[in-house]
């Protein structure tokens, strides 16, 4: 299921609006991060900080303290939170993000 069912589906309302928010806020201070490293490395930590949110999140899941999510959910989740990273250094970073 694409559209739906809290923690069920791909993209559930209204946790993918709050997963592309985190994302945007997490690019915002990722490129704020004064680091001479390129744009690209930035969005890739950001990548990879979203991913480590999930991982912890699903261990929370594992101990009952939290819901747990489907693959598809997880997935979804990733997807939305990288857009925001990437929307983030779109509108407010300088360089380009790209190599």
């Amino acid at each position: 299921m694409i559209f739906g069912t809290v923690n069920v589906a791909m993209f559930d309302w209204p946790w993918s609006v709050i997963h592309l928010m985190s994302g945007l806020i997490l690019g915002w201070a990722l490129i704020h991060v004064r680091h001479s490293s390129r744009q690209s490395k930035k969005f890739l930590l950001g990548v990879l900080l979203l991913l480590a949110w999930e991982i912890f999140e699903n261990t929370l899941a594992h101990f009952s303290w939290v819901e747990r999510e489907s693959v598809l959910n997880i997935c979804g989740d990733m997807i939305i939170g990288s857009l925001g990273v990437w929307i983030s250094f779109l509108l407010f970073s300088r360089k380009r993000i790209w190599w």
